[in-house]
């Protein structure tokens, strides 16, 4: 089966597009996740919007609704399981989701020291998510960044403006210092006598 490999851009960053050709008539592309991608995947699962109570998952539920996920095809789901322990860390890290200590530990009495680690959103995780996740803040970061760059350009030009208009001010005064002189030597030379 050929495959071919390119890299696109996207507002994520650089995507692998990989094509699989199966036969001469029929082609497959396949859309690598990205790590925001994947970050914000998972945490999309974590925070289901029709639960009002939170809800604590072990990796291997995350795992299975990928899985069994319509919208994941089998090897989007895989990419993102085989990363799960970094994706929950960086989820962790960045406070967006906790290890569920009341759960381990009750689970760990019941089951006497065979609990899993579960994970619950938190807060801010549940506000991050709706705010578009990792990919909106990196869209509102870059953006963030142009306007920067903006704002370093429009006030390099305004100092350009103000050398310029303070070099015109100063001829301007030296030439009226230099009339003003011209004047009174015409008032007291030439004046004076008539």
């Amino acid at each position: 089966m050929p495959m071919g490999c390119c890299f696109c851009r996207t507002l994520y960053g650089w995507d692998i597009l990989i094509t699989v050709a199966i036969s001469h008539d029929t082609t497959f592309y396949y859309m690598v996740l990205s790590p925001i991608q994947r970050l914000d995947e998972v945490l999309k699962i974590m925070n289901p919007p029709h639960d009002h109570e939170a809800t604590t998952f072990r990796r291997v539920d995350i795992t299975n609704i990928l899985k069994t996920s319509f919208e994941f095809t089998d090897k989007e789901a895989n990419e993102i399981s085989n990363q799960m322990p970094q994706i929950l860390d960086k989820l962790t890290k960045d406070e967006y989701i906790t290890f569920d200590l009341d759960r381990y530990n009750r689970d760990n009495e019941k089951f006497g020291g065979a609990a899993f680690k579960y994970y619950i959103i938190t807060f801010d995780g549940e506000l991050f998510n709706q705010a578009g996740g990792y990919r909106q803040k990196f869209i509102d970061e870059a953006e963030e960044k142009v306007n920067q760059e903006r704002q370093m350009e429009r006030m390099e030009s305004n100092a350009v403006l103000l050398v310029v208009w303070t070099r015109r001010l100063a001829f301007a005064t030296v030439i009226a210092v230099l009339l003003l002189i011209s004047w009174e030597l015409v008032k007291h030379y030439c004046l004076r006598w008539h």
